[in-house]
């Protein structure tokens, strides 16, 4: 039987293991770094449960926007995400090379846009020469529009965050 709740944007049954009936860690399916040391382990008495660090979550809804709800509520994440303390820009640099450009060009085109992020030569370099050709700013809708020649995007959607 799948259970389901709906939170914000997702299901609950993403995360919570049907067959086995334990928790198996959010966006532990779809990262790519999920079994990796960038993710890490917690532990209860109740359960164990691979979770996310903010710049492997970035990098997720970057990736994959319909996991936040869309272009704009995956910008609102990753706005707030690097308003977080632990947020490092330099951890998130070496990452990138397990997902793909587009996520690291979408993610640095947001935290210049839309945050104070004064440190993002670290990404931008980790993610400038990986492909030639512009990837999509929002991934749903054609390749059209202006480029942005620093995160080599096609700006075929401004995104609107909230935060």
């Amino acid at each position: 039987m799948r259970r389901e709740h709906r939170g914000p944007s997702w299901p609950l049954w993403h995360i919570y293991g049907t067959a086995t009936g334990s928790w198996s860690g959010l966006g532990q399916a779809a990262s790519p770094v999920a079994n990796s040391s960038a993710c890490c382990r917690t532990s209860s008495t109740a359960c164990s449960a691979r979770v996310s660090t903010p710049e492997v979550t970035a990098l997720d809804v970057a990736t994959d926007p319909d996991l936040a709800g869309g272009i704009d509520n995956s910008a609102t994440v990753i706005i707030e995400l690097a308003e977080n303390d632990a947020f490092d820009a330099t951890t998130l640099a070496s990452l990138t090379t397990r997902f793909p450009a587009a996520s690291g060009r979408r993610v640095g085109y947001v935290l210049e846009h839309f945050t104070d992020h004064a440190d993002l030569a670290t990404l931008h370099e980790a993610v400038a020469d990986r492909s030639s050709s512009p990837s999509r700013l929002d991934p749903t809708r054609p390749a059209a529009g202006p480029v942005d020649e620093r995160w080599n995007l096609y700006l075929n959607r401004g995104p609107e965050p909230e935060a």
